[in-house]
C-alpha cells in the first residue's frame, strides 16, 4: 500500500504480510491536504482528505 499527496510524491509505502487484512498508518505525520492511498494489484486509487 502507498500514500501519495496531490503532487504524487510517496509518502509512505507499508507492506502487508500475507494473511493480514488490515493495515494501519499514522496519519498524524501528514500536513494538511488530499492523499490517495493505492493498493498494489487493485485499479485505482482512494483519496484521502486530511484536514
Amino acid at each position: 500500500m502507498k500514500t501519495a499527496s496531490k503532487v504524487t510524491s510517496i509518502t509512505e509505502t507499508q507492506e502487508i504480510v500475507q494473511g493480514s487484512t488490515i493495515a494501519y498508518f499514522n496519519a498524524d505525520t501528514l500536513y494538511q491536504g488530499v492523499y490517495f492511498v493505492k493498493i498494489k494489484g487493485q485499479n485505482g486509487s482512494k483519496k484521502i482528505v486530511i484536514q
